[in-house]
């Protein structure tokens, strides 16, 4: 299939699903679109994740989804959602989404899923990598884990931004991971 096609195609099925999402909870986050579209529902209506965001580009040019802002984030809904339902929906979701955004929340989960990575590179024998978290048997008082980070330079030149990656692996491939 050509790539433009398969292109086309995964942005065809991440609008249609955006539009399912919109039509069931009248109005959402992105994150919660990506996550109800991206990693949950029928595993073979599943887009890749970086077109859903290119297909809600389209439909918000188009006209098909409005957007509504907020300054956490903007909400999404379809074009002609009636008002009252865009405001109840919307006020009943913010709480949840406010709590959820808390930093105590998302650092944890975010530590997780470095955890799980790191835990696979450990049980790997094909790759070295860089970072680590030195006891896994111990959080420190706030329940997050000591981490050490890997260089913040390769071949001479800094990650921008003074950012730190969350590993760097090398063998038959080379990459740095940013969970």
């Amino acid at each position: 299939m050509n790539q433009d096609i398969k292109i086309i195609a995964w942005r065809e099925l991440a609008s249609k699903r955006i539009k399912n999402i919109l039509k069931q909870h009248t109005v959402a986050r992105m994150r919660t679109l990506e996550q109800k579209i991206c990693d949950a529902g029928p595993f073979n209506q599943r887009p890749e994740p970086h077109h859903l965001n290119s297909a809600m580009q389209i439909m918000v040019d188009s006209g098909i989804v409005k957007k509504l802002y907020d300054p956490k984030g903007p909400w999404f809904f379809l074009a002609g959602s009636p008002e009252h339902i865009l405001k109840e929906r919307r006020d009943l979701q913010s709480p949840i989404v406010e709590r959820f955004n808390q930093a105590v929340v998302s650092s944890r989960i975010g530590q997780y899923l470095e955890i799980a990575i790191f835990k696979a590179l450990q049980n790997q024998g094909e790759m070295v990598h860089f970072g680590d978290f030195p006891n896994l048997s111990c959080p420190g008082r706030n329940g997050i884990y000591q981490k050490e980070e890997p260089p913040s330079h390769l071949s001479g030149k800094r990650i921008p931004k003074q950012k730190k990656l969350d590993f760097i692996i090398a063998g038959p491939i080379k990459a740095a991971i940013e969970a």
